[in-house]
């Protein structure tokens, strides 16, 4: 008897300690996926990676931000304003590893790391600790959360504080403690200073779990009790806001939204196009089989890598199972999960197209409602009388969707670590060069040259120059004026897009352009970026 006992045990000893690998090992990939040549996929760096590295490095020097604000909560940034958490998240990663490229995506990887955590413990909470753990897989490899966690921008930020949150709203569901209920109100208001398309999503999304909440506590704890509980949390989210009310009263945070404001449609076709755009998001053309890439029209190359959907086609069957399936599993749960499924289009279909990056909160219902169908799939045949059959059934579909997985994550490996850089570094990318020009003039022209002037045509290149003198230290490296000027009292290197040469021509007939060098990615063809200097034609 006793040694039975032990036996058993042991077994579960065992079974408990490959069960704590498994979860290690996901973290692992997880963790693999995000950084493996960070710097190098994507390739360049874009400019709102760079702004986001200044200011983090100029409130860790000197508490203030490129204009001299101090410890500001919206960051003014080429007339546009950012928020707060991405930057201020980065100054821990300025500090360690210094004003770089790799500090800014690391930073993006670590968030997205801890989303991956942080959605085991949701689906720990929701389902069980065996669907948790294929959860975490499928978001660990998912394409989508992958690609926008190794982008130094503020997308990420936004799904995992969204997800902390409902891992606190599903313990309050479960557990009715007040304090769960506080902490849920508190981390939705504070997600809200991540990315742009929150002010959108999380108030509603809130509002309609106060409801819920208030609805459950009722018949545990009573009206008033449950009306004081609810109301708390809703000051508790609203206290967050204020710096938004404000900042939206003076005008602030409206730039953004004029910024990205389609002002040419009419009303007609806004609301055709809102529709349509809305659809398309629920699609399994974008979800599962295309991505944002893929959408007829698009050609915006840093979003996502074509040939891949956002998700993997495995997880598609499970995902409309799922729909279904946490209905019958649980109905709370399910109209919470629903309700943000049909939100998540609306941050980027009120803008009239078709972006992953707005739409990134919809990674979280994507894998929640994949992992309900697996649940509610392996329920099923849980209800064979046959346990020996049961259990084969069961494996033998683990073992088919883990291979399809497996796969699919193998092939977008392939496309997103080889092909994708190759497609994604011209200017509708991740404007692969600048960094590049720098290094080539301080390493080759550095003495020959009295200034380096590289073309304005990058997206802000003022943004990456300040971002890349920081550690560069160039003193002769300058901007393109736009229009280009050419001076004939300095000898200057310049770095020019065909447009800035045409223009040249166009403004200096008398001048021809010298191409000396260029600069392009290894194994591409075409050249975007041309080296060389102007020289007055001799008649």
């Amino acid at each position: 008897m006793l040694k039975s006992i032990n036996v058993r045990k042991k077994q579960l000893n065992l079974r408990k300690s490959l069960y704590l690998l498994a979860v290690l090992s996901v973290i692992t990939l997880s963790i693999f996926f995000r950084t493996y040549e960070l710097v190098r996929v994507p390739l360049g760096f874009f400019t709102d990676e760079a702004a986001i590295g200044y200011n983090a490095y100029k409130i860790l020097s000197t508490a203030k931000d490129e204009y001299g604000e101090f410890l500001p909560i919206f960051f003014h940034s080429y007339g546009d304003y950012r928020l707060p958490i991405p930057i201020y998240a980065n100054v821990i990663s300025t500090a360690l590893l210094g004003p770089t490229d790799f500090a800014v995506r690391f930073t993006s990887a670590t968030w997205g790391v801890l989303g991956v955590i942080f959605m085991f413990l949701l689906l720990k909470e929701m389902f069980d600790k065996h669907i948790a753990l294929l959860g975490m897989l499928m978001l660990a490899l998912l394409p989508w959360h992958v690609h926008l966690s190794r982008w130094g921008s503020e997308y990420i930020y936004f799904p995992t504080f969204f997800t902390i949150s409902l891992w606190l709203l599903v313990r309050f569901i479960k557990h009715k403690k007040f304090i769960f209920l506080i902490l849920t109100a508190g981390f939705f208001g504070i997600g809200m200073y991540t990315y742009y398309p929150s002010l959108f999503i999380t108030p509603l999304f809130l509002l309609f779990t106060l409801f819920v909440c208030l609805h459950l506590l009722i018949g545990s704890v009573g009206v008033k009790r449950a009306l004081i509980q609810v109301i708390v949390a809703g000051i508790i989210f609203l206290a967050l806001c204020i710096p938004f009310l404000l900042a939206f009263y003076d005008g602030t945070i409206t730039t953004r939204w004029k910024s990205v404001e389609n002002h040419h449609l009419t009303k007609d076709e806004k609301v055709n196009i809102f529709f349509e755009t809305y659809i398309q998001h629920l699609s399994p053309e974008y979800l599962f089989l295309k991505g944002d890439i893929g959408i007829r029209g698009h050609y915006i190359t840093r979003h996502s890598p074509k040939g891949v959907g956002q998700a993997y086609a495995a997880m598609s069957i499970f995902f409309y199972i799922g729909i279904v399936g946490l209905f019958f599993i649980n109905k709370r749960y399910f109209l919470l999960m629903f309700l943000l499924l049909l939100l998540y289009p609306l941050s980027t279909a009120i803008t009239y197209d078709v972006y992953a990056t707005r739409s990134v909160v919809g990674i979280i219902p994507i894998v929640i409602f994949s992992s309900a169908g697996l649940f509610f799939v392996f329920g099923l045949f849980r209800k064979i009388k046959k346990p020996h059959i049961s259990k084969i059934i069961k494996l033998s579909l683990l073992v088919v969707f883990l291979t399809i997985l497996s796969y699919e994550s193998v092939r977008f490996a392939r496309i997103y670590f080889h092909q994708f850089p190759k497609e994604s570094y011209n200017w509708d990318g991740f404007q692969y060069g600048y960094k590049q020009a720098m290094e080539l003039f301080i390493n080759k022209y550095y003495d020959e040259y009295d200034k380096l002037r590289i073309s304005h045509r990058f997206n802000q290149s003022e943004g990456l120059q300040s971002f890349y003198k920081l550690t560069l230290l160039c003193g002769k490296c300058a901007y393109l004026e736009n229009p280009i000027k050419i001076y004939d009292n300095e000898k200057a290197l310049y770095v020019a897009r065909e447009d800035d040469i045409k223009e040249a021509k166009e403004l200096y007939p008398d001048y021809n352009f010298v191409q000396i060098d260029a600069i392009k990615p290894e194994g591409v063809k075409e050249t975007e970026l041309f080296v060389g200097y102007f020289e007055r034609i001799t008649r």
